[in-house]
């Protein structure tokens, strides 16, 4: 189980799209500490330490789904 500390949602991307389909949360998610947690319409994808690292990996996750 995870517990959301701050949730923000769309993704705006390089191209000056956005997305609602992606979200990124500050979780606790089995870790010492909160990460942010990238989700793809509400499923999740991947955790990371940082907030800019957690939309690069939703980018690539969009890139990867995209192309």
């Amino acid at each position: 189980m995870s517990v959301t500390l701050e949730k923000i949602t769309q993704a705006s991307w390089k191209d000056g799209t956005q997305d609602k389909r992606y979200s990124v949360s500050l979780e606790w998610c089995g870790y010492e500490t909160p990460r942010y947690v990238v989700r793809f319409c509400g499923e999740w994808i991947s955790c990371h330490r940082g907030k800019t690292a957690a939309w690069n990996a939703a980018q690539t996750h969009k890139d990867l789904r995209t192309n």
